[in-house]
């Protein structure tokens, strides 16, 4: 999952103060907040077209270690946020949002106490942060990211 898209988009005049780089927090939204969507596709030229088309949205390749494409949604000095466009992970799985939490490890145990089910490991997205999908009680496909803080790429 790209950084750019990862980020929540906020009105300028609706952003806290910019803290020195010591305190910076690791959150770049407020905690379980929806920051990221996916949308999964079995041919992504034809979604892609789509999605430019009828909403006027940028997609473009990403040159990461996965096939993915960014999807801006609009201007980004709105509210909104934008996400990614990849191959489907699984048959009837459509649009995922992705939810930012501070600590996914405790996260994804108060997941599996609830009742839900986690797909995989956890994964590390280089530059971005750890990423890991779940299905929640009604089976309902979401993922969770913890960003790496500002000052640090990779664990």
């Amino acid at each position: 999952m790209p950084k750019k898209a990862a980020k929540r988009v906020t009105k300028k005049a609706n952003r806290t103060p910019e803290k020195p780089p010591a305190e910076q927090p690791t959150m770049r939204s407020a905690p379980f907040r929806v920051v990221h969507f996916e949308i999964n596709t079995d041919k992504p030229e034809r979604a892609i077209e789509f999605y430019k088309s009828v909403f006027e949205w940028t997609l473009n390749k990403w040159e990461g270690p996965m096939e993915y494409w960014t999807v801006m949604t609009g201007d980004q000095t709105l509210p909104g946020i934008d996400g990614g466009l990849q191959r489907r992970m699984a048959p009837n799985v459509g649009i995922v949002n992705i939810i930012e939490v501070p600590d996914i490890d405790a996260t994804i145990a108060k997941i599996k106490r609830q009742g839900g089910t986690i797909l995989g490991e956890k994964l590390t997205v280089p530059g971005v942060g750890y990423v890991i999908y779940f299905y929640d009680t009604e089976g309902n496909l979401s993922g969770l990211i913890q960003n790496f803080p500002p000052n640090q790429s990779d664990a």
